[in-house]
């Protein structure tokens, strides 16, 4: 068992470079110990929170959910103006939410991952839905992978209705193709990138949720859409390495402890 959720994982390269956090998220006790509990702005609670079970096959990821945390209240949003980085994990965030969000973010980045999910007898899949075209049309900057933006275009159709795409985007769209293949979408048009990188992490968990934070922190630079992707890349394979010798080390620790 090991806490987790993309609020945490996002929070980390903030942390990290030392800036002021504030976390929206319905406060349970059961999340307390939690290593962001202090960051959560807490006004709203519940007994419930997120508990997933993730199975994995191979490359395939399935997830099980054993509890749901329920939707943030569409008044539980932050005072004045900031950076807001939307990542919820199971449709927490209403339109109405993020609305208001919308109304005082200087920067509005989202991770499409949480606005597609949808639960079908106790397992997670994927659906888009009204909160996934709106997402589109007011964030400055959205992180999807192909699967996810296929909930919204054919995996196949994608490409050719990209004009249709762009004039929906407010912003920059990064899609992750594969771990190192990229397609940014920006008003003016398309490009696809791949970045070399032979590194195979033990646990990709969080990886798109810690990459979207660093795109954002590294496009308020010059607010241009390309760079950003290559340093954002190279945060997320120091911090996935550094992860996976800890997982290493840890390992190693229990081998001794159990001879």
């Amino acid at each position: 068992m090991a806490y987790g959720g993309g609020s945490y994982y996002s929070s980390l390269p903030l942390l990290e470079r030392g800036w002021n956090v504030e976390i929206y998220a319905s406060f349970s006790p059961l999340i307390a110990n939690h290593p962001i509990a202090k960051y959560i702005v807490k006004e709203q609670y519940s007994t419930r929170t997120n508990i997933f079970v993730l199975e994995y096959r191979g490359l395939t990821r399935s997830i099980r959910v054993l509890d749901q945390a329920p939707p943030l209240h569409s008044s539980y949003i932050h005072s004045g103006l900031c950076v807001s980085i939307v990542n919820p994990v199971l449709r927490e965030v209403s339109i109405s939410l993020l609305k208001a969000i919308r109304s005082r973010a200087l920067i509005l980045a989202l991770d499409l991952q949480g606005f597609v999910r949808g639960l079908r007898e106790g397992s997670i899949v994927l659906e888009g839905g009204a909160e996934t075209l709106y997402a589109l049309q007011v964030a400055d900057i959205i992180h999807a992978d192909i699967d996810e933006i296929a909930t919204l275009y054919n995996k196949e159709r994608f490409l050719s209705v990209i004009e249709g795409v762009c004039r929906a985007l407010r912003g920059v769209l990064v899609v992750t193709d594969r771990p190192s293949r990229f397609i940014v979408v920006t008003s003016s048009g398309i490009k696809q990138l791949e970045i070399e990188e032979d590194y195979v992490a033990l646990d990709k968990t969080g990886a798109g949720d810690y990459f979207l934070t660093s795109y954002t922190i590294h496009y308020m630079d010059h607010y241009e859409p390309i760079e950003p992707l290559y340093k954002a890349h190279q945060d997320t394979t120091r911090w996935l390495k550094a992860r996976d010798s800890k997982i290493h080390r840890d390992s190693k620790i229990s081998q001794i402890k159990l001879a």
